[in-house]
């Protein structure tokens, strides 16, 4: 019980029982204030307290994160060789396949550097071929048999090179997933490195909550839950990361449920609660009055046990409704003081009232 209100309960009886003694500066008349005998608290009387015998229920919890939209992926992707940009290939807003060709750069001298290098193959193959005939017949050396390896080898490396370089003039979506933006118009001059076009993954869509250092002891990954849309549609999806480092400000931890989202219907930063069902356990629901604090600031509520003793029972919330709380840590069976569990103390001994009886405690 909070010493506070025991405090200030005996204060309360102490006062009560002055008042009826009469005893005012000590000249009151005792006879004027004298009770009846049937009004007259008898020494020693048990306190009485109403009480309700609960059975536990089993209780489907529900953890409840406030969270927004993001996109599985969103990369701003940049050109790999220099070159004006000869057109962007794809207008925003348009859904793409992996492998599709998206912004084109200017070729230039780049297919005819692929030419030159395919007939300077062609002219080292030539000169390996016979270096190697001619040295079956004697006419060369190892060493010059090697040398026209090693300039064939070199020629092969500028050919792949030179289609390399050509090759980049066209980028390609690494992803399928959606062209949300152009970063440079067609016409401008992009170096090596600069970003010219934004692309978007949505679907699955990433619900992105954070959870408290007690909520996040309750999630797995693969764990089931939902998204909650501000209109109210609910989709299911799974808990697909929880991060194991908090932040160090903030003490949460990051939570992502994946969601289907075809076609991209429902676009990243919108906000979207995540509903997570935990799994069932036994609990009580009671009205909120109930609750106390014990000398030691433990959140929990009275009870009278066989003897019709007092007795503090530690308890966890487990969830809040409108009508009602529901608690965990309780026995199967309690016999719950729902009235009077104030101006009782622990192990004193008190008369049990049931709910709804005649004369109890009000």
């Amino acid at each position: 019980m909070n010493k506070s209100i025991l405090i200030a309960g005996v204060i309360a009886l102490g006062t009560v029982a002055w008042v009826a003694s009469g005893q005012f500066d000590g000249q009151a008349d005792a006879s004027a204030v004298q009770k009846p005998p049937a009004e007259v608290a008898t020494p020693g009387a048990i306190t009485a307290v109403r009480v309700q015998d609960l059975t536990a229920e089993t209780h489907a919890r529900t953890l409840l994160l406030r969270g927004v939209t993001e996109a599985n992926r969103m990369i701003d992707l940049k050109v790999e060789t220099d070159g004006r940009i000869d057109a962007q290939l794809v207008p925003e807003g348009t859904t793409v396949e992996a492998g599709t060709a998206l912004v084109q750069l200017a070729t230039d001298d780049r297919a005819a550097k692929v030419k030159e290098a395919e007939a300077l193959v062609a002219q080292r193959q030539i000169e390996q071929a016979a270096a190697v005939k001619l040295a079956k017949n004697g006419y060369r050396s190892d060493m010059e048999v090697a040398a026209a390896d090693a300039a064939l080898k070199a020629a092969e490396a500028m050919l792949e090179a030179a289609r390399i370089e050509l090759a980049n003039t066209t980028l390609l979506a690494p992803f399928g997933g959606i062209v949300e933006r152009h970063l440079a118009k067609a016409g401008a001059f992009a170096d090596r490195g600069d970003p010219v076009v934004r692309l978007v993954e949505l679907d699955p869509l990433v619900v992105v909550a954070w959870a408290n250092e007690q909520e996040v002891l309750l999630l797995h990954q693969g764990d089931a839950g939902r998204a909650r849309l501000t209109d109210g549609r609910e989709i299911a999806g799974r808990v697909a990361f929880v991060a194991r480092t908090g932040e160090a400000a903030t003490r949460s931890f990051r939570v992502e449920l994946h969601v289907p989202n075809p076609g991209g219907a429902l676009p990243a930063g919108i906000t979207a609660d995540l509903v997570i069902a935990l799994p069932a356990e036994a609990a009580y629901k009671v009205s909120p009055a109930v609750l106390g604090l014990d000398d030691q600031g433990r959140l929990g509520v009275k009870a009278v046990d066989g003897d019709n003793r007092v007795i503090f029972l530690p308890v966890t919330i487990l969830d809040d409704e409108a009508d009602g709380i529901w608690l965990a840590g309780l026995p199967d069976k309690v016999r719950l003081i729902t009235v009077g569990q104030e101006y009782v103390k622990v192990g004193q001994t008190v008369k049990p009232v049931p709910a709804g009886s005649l004369g109890g405690p009000s």
